[in-house]
């Protein structure tokens, strides 16, 4: 568990989903993130501190999500003061028809609420249906850890540690996942 910061602001363990706390807050305030897609989709309004730091767009390249459709529109301050006064206004977050227009566009928005499920059901029905698919699926899965073993170990060599939307989803994550409720 992470240190509770005050009685309404409280770090949130970065190896958990997202998914996990977005129905208990507000705002989700933080550099521009995928995370910001699941915020809307839960009615949490995204606050991107991308402009707090002017020197940041140097660092940032074209395909970052600093350059997406959806961090063009939300609340960008400039300040962390900025930041203070519009969350004590307030107010009741809306979607507008802009933001519902971008996750309609980008994630199949409302239908993706249900794509997970749509994707277990497509691949037990693979699995029953043939022992070559059978195949093909044991191909995947081994594929799938030999690619997380190699991006492992490029990480390691980075020095870059997996969390919160950048993590492997191998066995041992898949693993991890299966047992936040025991």
């Amino acid at each position: 568990m992470l240190p509770q910061i005050s009685n309404s602001i409280q770090l949130h363990n970065q190896y958990l989903p997202i998914q996990d706390f977005l129905n208990k807050i507000d705002f989700v305030i933080g550099p521009p993130s995928t995370s910001f897609y699941d915020a809307l989709m839960f009615g949490v309004e995204p606050i991107s501190i991308c402009s707090l730091e002017k020197k940041r767009n140097f660092f940032v390249g074209s395909v970052a999500d600093d350059n997406s459709k959806l961090i063009k529109i939300i609340f960008k301050p400039k300040s962390i003061n900025e930041i203070l006064v519009y969350i004590s206004r307030n107010k009741i977050f809306k979607m507008n028809k802009k933001l519902i227009y971008i996750l309609k566009e980008q994630m199949n928005y409302p239908n993706c609420n249900n794509s997970l499920k749509k994707l277990v059901s497509n691949i037990e029905a693979l699995i029953k249906t043939s022992k070559k698919k059978n195949y093909f699926l044991l191909f995947f899965r081994l594929y799938c850890e030999i690619y997380f073993l190699l991006w492992s170990i490029r990480n390691y060599f980075i020095k870059r540690k997996s969390h919160s939307a950048y993590f492997p989803l191998n066995l041992k994550t898949s693993n991890f996942i299966d047992n936040i409720e025991n």
